[in-house]
Protein backbone atom coordinates (compact mmCIF):
# COMPACT_ATOMS: atom_id res chain seq x y z
CA UNK A 1 0.00 0.00 0.00
CA UNK A 2 1.43 3.64 -1.04
CA UNK A 3 1.45 6.18 1.88
CA UNK A 4 3.10 9.72 1.38
CA UNK A 5 4.83 11.60 3.83
CA UNK A 6 3.03 14.80 4.48
CA UNK A 7 5.40 16.92 5.42
CA UNK A 8 7.62 15.74 3.02
CA UNK A 9 4.62 16.34 0.28
CA UNK A 10 4.13 20.22 1.48
CA UNK A 11 8.06 20.81 1.02
CA UNK A 12 8.04 19.21 -2.83
CA UNK A 13 4.61 20.48 -3.72
CA UNK A 14 6.22 24.31 -2.60
CA UNK A 15 9.16 23.05 -4.16
CA UNK A 16 7.19 22.04 -7.12
CA UNK A 17 5.24 25.62 -7.75
CA UNK A 18 8.62 27.58 -8.31
CA UNK A 19 8.93 26.26 -11.71
CA UNK A 20 4.84 25.72 -11.98
CA UNK A 21 2.53 28.42 -11.83
CA UNK A 22 -1.12 27.76 -10.76
CA UNK A 23 -3.92 29.70 -8.98
CA UNK A 24 -4.74 30.55 -5.50
CA UNK A 25 -7.84 28.18 -6.12
CA UNK A 26 -5.52 25.41 -7.10
CA UNK A 27 -3.51 25.47 -4.38
CA UNK A 28 -6.34 26.00 -1.83
CA UNK A 29 -7.65 23.00 -3.28
CA UNK A 30 -4.84 20.83 -3.43
CA UNK A 31 -4.14 21.73 0.39
CA UNK A 32 -7.46 20.82 1.19
CA UNK A 33 -7.72 17.29 -1.16
CA UNK A 34 -4.56 16.62 0.87
CA UNK A 35 -6.03 17.04 4.41
CA UNK A 36 -9.34 15.16 3.42
CA UNK A 37 -6.92 12.35 2.00
CA UNK A 38 -5.22 11.99 5.22
CA UNK A 39 -7.98 11.71 7.28
CA UNK A 40 -9.73 9.03 4.71
CA UNK A 41 -6.36 6.70 5.95
CA UNK A 42 -4.55 8.04 2.53
CA UNK A 43 -7.42 5.72 0.33
CA UNK A 44 -5.66 5.69 -2.97
CA UNK A 45 -9.61 6.97 -4.36
CA UNK A 46 -11.78 9.25 -2.13
CA UNK A 47 -14.73 10.97 -2.42
CA UNK A 48 -15.89 14.63 -1.11
CA UNK A 49 -18.62 16.35 -2.58
CA UNK A 50 -18.31 19.77 -3.80
CA UNK A 51 -20.09 21.92 -1.31
CA UNK A 52 -17.34 20.53 1.34
CA UNK A 53 -14.24 21.97 -0.76
CA UNK A 54 -16.26 25.42 -1.11
CA UNK A 55 -16.38 25.70 2.74
CA UNK A 56 -12.81 24.68 3.66
CA UNK A 57 -11.40 26.48 0.32
CA UNK A 58 -13.82 29.68 0.55
CA UNK A 59 -13.92 29.60 -3.24
CA UNK A 60 -16.60 29.53 -5.10
CA UNK A 61 -17.82 26.05 -7.06
CA UNK A 62 -16.83 27.23 -10.64
CA UNK A 63 -13.67 28.42 -9.47
CA UNK A 64 -12.93 25.37 -7.86
CA UNK A 65 -13.78 23.12 -11.42
CA UNK A 66 -10.97 25.41 -13.03
CA UNK A 67 -8.76 24.79 -10.65
CA UNK A 68 -9.31 20.60 -10.42
CA UNK A 69 -8.87 20.74 -14.14
CA UNK A 70 -5.50 22.16 -13.73
CA UNK A 71 -4.35 19.99 -11.19
CA UNK A 72 -4.96 17.41 -13.42
CA UNK A 73 -3.72 19.33 -16.34
CA UNK A 74 -0.42 19.44 -14.46
CA UNK A 75 -0.66 15.85 -13.02
CA UNK A 76 -1.05 16.31 -9.75
CA UNK A 77 -4.41 14.78 -9.88
CA UNK A 78 -6.54 12.31 -10.88
CA UNK A 79 -10.84 12.67 -10.98
CA UNK A 80 -13.85 11.23 -12.21
CA UNK A 81 -17.37 12.17 -12.34
CA UNK A 82 -19.47 9.97 -10.85
CA UNK A 83 -22.95 10.78 -12.36
CA UNK A 84 -26.17 11.92 -10.88
CA UNK A 85 -25.72 13.39 -7.58
CA UNK A 86 -22.96 11.32 -6.36
CA UNK A 87 -19.49 13.14 -5.35
CA UNK A 88 -16.18 12.93 -8.17
CA UNK A 89 -13.43 10.69 -7.12
CA UNK A 90 -10.12 11.61 -6.51
CA UNK A 91 -6.64 10.36 -6.70
CA UNK A 92 -4.14 12.99 -5.79
CA UNK A 93 -0.64 12.26 -7.17
CA UNK A 94 1.79 12.37 -4.51
CA UNK A 95 5.43 13.49 -5.44
CA UNK A 96 6.91 10.59 -2.63
CA UNK A 97 5.25 7.57 -1.72
CA UNK A 98 6.04 4.13 0.24
CA UNK A 99 5.16 0.54 -0.29
CA UNK A 100 3.82 -1.14 3.27
CA UNK A 101 4.07 -4.53 3.27
CA UNK A 102 2.11 -6.94 5.25
CA UNK A 103 4.57 -6.46 8.37
CA UNK A 104 5.00 -2.56 8.07
CA UNK A 105 8.63 -2.62 6.41
CA UNK A 106 8.64 -0.12 4.13
CA UNK A 107 10.76 0.33 0.82
CA UNK A 108 10.57 2.58 -2.00
CA UNK A 109 8.60 3.11 -5.18
CA UNK A 110 10.83 2.27 -8.07
CA UNK A 111 9.74 5.20 -11.10
CA UNK A 112 12.97 4.66 -12.84
CA UNK A 113 15.33 4.86 -9.69
CA UNK A 114 16.72 2.23 -8.10
CA UNK A 115 15.62 1.72 -3.96
CA UNK A 116 15.73 -1.11 -2.04
CA UNK A 117 14.50 -2.20 2.07
CA UNK A 118 17.90 -3.52 4.20
CA UNK A 119 16.89 -4.66 7.45
CA UNK A 120 14.61 -2.47 7.52
CA UNK A 121 15.71 0.88 6.33
CA UNK A 122 13.25 3.56 4.69
CA UNK A 123 14.50 4.74 1.23
CA UNK A 124 11.99 6.17 -0.79
CA UNK A 125 12.02 7.31 -4.62
CA UNK A 126 11.29 10.70 -5.68
CA UNK A 127 9.10 11.90 -8.78
CA UNK A 128 11.03 13.99 -11.07
CA UNK A 129 7.97 15.11 -13.08
CA UNK A 130 8.32 19.11 -13.35
CA UNK A 131 10.36 19.00 -10.39
CA UNK A 132 14.14 20.56 -10.61
CA UNK A 133 15.97 21.36 -7.16
CA UNK A 134 17.78 24.95 -6.72
CA UNK A 135 21.37 24.61 -7.75
CA UNK A 136 24.09 23.41 -5.25
CA UNK A 137 27.29 25.40 -4.18
CA UNK A 138 30.22 23.16 -4.49
CA UNK A 139 30.14 22.84 -0.53
CA UNK A 140 26.62 21.42 -1.04
CA UNK A 141 26.39 17.12 -0.48
CA UNK A 142 24.94 15.29 -3.72
CA UNK A 143 21.54 16.02 -5.00
CA UNK A 144 20.38 12.57 -4.13
CA UNK A 145 22.50 12.46 -0.88
CA UNK A 146 20.21 15.99 0.11
CA UNK A 147 17.23 14.53 -1.05
CA UNK A 148 17.56 11.79 1.28
CA UNK A 149 18.97 12.97 4.33
CA UNK A 150 15.67 15.50 4.62
CA UNK A 151 13.46 12.29 3.99
CA UNK A 152 15.24 10.91 6.49
CA UNK A 153 15.08 13.55 8.94
CA UNK A 154 11.44 14.15 8.69
CA UNK A 155 10.21 10.40 9.01
CA UNK A 156 9.20 10.65 12.29
CA UNK A 157 7.91 14.27 12.15
CA UNK A 158 4.51 14.53 13.33
CA UNK A 159 1.91 15.28 10.41
CA UNK A 160 0.26 18.31 10.83
CA UNK A 161 -2.56 19.72 8.78
CA UNK A 162 -1.15 22.97 6.43
CA UNK A 163 -2.80 26.34 7.71
CA UNK A 164 -4.45 28.13 4.74
CA UNK A 165 -2.92 31.44 3.17
CA UNK A 166 -4.15 34.57 5.02
CA UNK A 167 -6.08 35.57 2.07
CA UNK A 168 -8.23 32.64 2.11
CA UNK A 169 -9.72 33.84 5.67
CA UNK A 170 -10.41 36.92 4.14
CA UNK A 171 -12.62 35.55 1.45
CA UNK A 172 -14.59 33.76 3.72
CA UNK A 173 -14.58 36.90 5.86
CA UNK A 174 -16.32 38.83 3.00
CA UNK A 175 -18.47 35.71 1.93
CA UNK A 176 -19.60 35.52 5.19
CA UNK A 177 -20.72 39.48 5.36
CA UNK A 178 -22.11 39.83 2.16
CA UNK A 179 -24.68 36.42 3.47
CA UNK A 180 -25.28 38.17 6.58
CA UNK A 181 -25.83 41.19 5.38
CA UNK A 182 -28.21 40.09 2.85
CA UNK A 183 -30.19 37.79 4.54
CA UNK A 184 -31.48 41.09 6.98
CA UNK A 185 -31.43 43.68 4.72
CA UNK A 186 -32.36 41.83 1.74
CA UNK A 187 -29.77 43.79 -0.54
CA UNK A 188 -26.02 44.12 -1.30
CA UNK A 189 -23.64 45.52 1.41
CA UNK A 190 -21.15 48.95 -0.16
CA UNK A 191 -17.99 47.02 -0.18
CA UNK A 192 -14.61 48.71 -1.45
CA UNK A 193 -10.87 49.22 -0.62
CA UNK A 194 -12.51 50.96 3.16
CA UNK A 195 -15.01 48.14 3.80
CA UNK A 196 -12.18 45.23 3.22
CA UNK A 197 -9.63 47.19 5.32
CA UNK A 198 -12.18 46.87 8.13
CA UNK A 199 -12.45 43.27 7.20
CA UNK A 200 -8.79 42.43 7.81
CA UNK A 201 -8.94 44.58 11.14
CA UNK A 202 -11.99 42.34 12.49
CA UNK A 203 -10.43 39.13 11.34
CA UNK A 204 -7.04 39.77 12.75
CA UNK A 205 -8.81 41.12 16.20
CA UNK A 206 -10.92 37.54 15.98
CA UNK A 207 -7.79 35.82 15.64
CA UNK A 208 -6.19 37.34 18.60
CA UNK A 209 -8.61 36.14 20.69
CA UNK A 210 -9.02 32.67 19.65
CA UNK A 211 -5.21 32.27 19.97
CA UNK A 212 -5.20 33.98 23.79
CA UNK A 213 -7.90 31.21 24.90
CA UNK A 214 -6.37 28.76 23.12
CA UNK A 215 -9.30 28.04 20.37
CA UNK A 216 -8.83 26.58 17.24
CA UNK A 217 -8.28 28.88 14.30
CA UNK A 218 -8.94 26.95 10.89
CA UNK A 219 -11.04 28.38 7.92
CA UNK A 220 -14.43 27.03 8.58
CA UNK A 221 -14.35 27.76 12.46
CA UNK A 222 -13.06 31.69 11.57
CA UNK A 223 -16.11 31.83 9.51
CA UNK A 224 -18.55 30.83 12.06
CA UNK A 225 -16.74 32.88 15.04
CA UNK A 226 -17.52 35.74 12.33
CA UNK A 227 -20.66 35.11 11.77
CA UNK A 228 -21.43 34.74 15.22
CA UNK A 229 -19.60 38.19 15.77
CA UNK A 230 -22.71 39.82 13.42
CA UNK A 231 -25.45 38.33 14.93
CA UNK A 232 -24.26 39.49 18.47
CA UNK A 233 -24.13 42.92 16.87
CA UNK A 234 -27.31 42.82 15.07
CA UNK A 235 -28.94 41.72 18.41
CA UNK A 236 -27.72 45.24 19.45
CA UNK A 237 -30.81 47.75 18.75
CA UNK A 238 -28.32 51.11 18.21
CA UNK A 239 -25.53 48.38 15.70
CA UNK A 240 -28.79 47.23 14.30
CA UNK A 241 -29.62 50.62 13.03
CA UNK A 242 -25.87 51.61 12.06
CA UNK A 243 -24.55 48.15 10.35
CA UNK A 244 -21.45 48.93 8.95
CA UNK A 245 -17.84 47.38 9.19
CA UNK A 246 -16.43 50.48 10.37
CA UNK A 247 -18.71 50.92 12.99
CA UNK A 248 -18.20 46.95 14.02
CA UNK A 249 -14.65 47.64 13.70
CA UNK A 250 -14.84 50.45 16.29
CA UNK A 251 -17.17 48.90 18.45
CA UNK A 252 -15.17 45.27 18.95
CA UNK A 253 -14.39 44.73 22.50
CA UNK A 254 -18.17 46.14 23.23
CA UNK A 255 -19.47 43.00 20.98
CA UNK A 256 -17.50 40.79 22.63
CA UNK A 257 -18.46 42.04 26.21
CA UNK A 258 -22.15 42.15 24.96
CA UNK A 259 -21.13 38.08 23.81
CA UNK A 260 -19.93 37.57 27.81
CA UNK A 261 -22.96 38.82 29.21
CA UNK A 262 -25.44 37.25 26.87
CA UNK A 263 -24.05 33.90 28.82
CA UNK A 264 -25.65 35.50 32.32
CA UNK A 265 -22.11 32.87 33.47
CA UNK A 266 -19.31 34.64 33.79
CA UNK A 267 -18.61 33.89 37.22
CA UNK A 268 -18.86 30.48 36.88
CA UNK A 269 -18.12 29.82 33.17
CA UNK A 270 -14.27 29.80 31.47
CA UNK A 271 -13.55 32.52 28.69
CA UNK A 272 -12.94 29.85 26.50
CA UNK A 273 -16.92 27.95 27.18
CA UNK A 274 -18.11 31.74 27.01
CA UNK A 275 -16.59 32.56 23.19
CA UNK A 276 -17.54 29.04 22.07
CA UNK A 277 -20.94 29.88 23.16
CA UNK A 278 -21.37 33.00 20.71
Amino acid sequence: MERPNYIIEINMFYDWLETNQIPKSAIALWHTLMHIANKAGWEQQFTVAISTIESKTGFKRSELFKARNILEQKCRLKWKPRGGNLSAEYELVFFCVHNMDTNGNASGNTSGNTSGNTNGTQTVTISKLNYTKPNQTKNSKSHSENEFSVIEKNENLKTEIPKPPEDLFYKKFVSVWFEFYQKQFSLKPTFGAAEGNKIKSILKKLKSKCEEFQMDWNLESAGESFNQFLEIAYSDKWLKENFQLAILDSKFDLIIIKALKTTNAISNTTAESILDRW
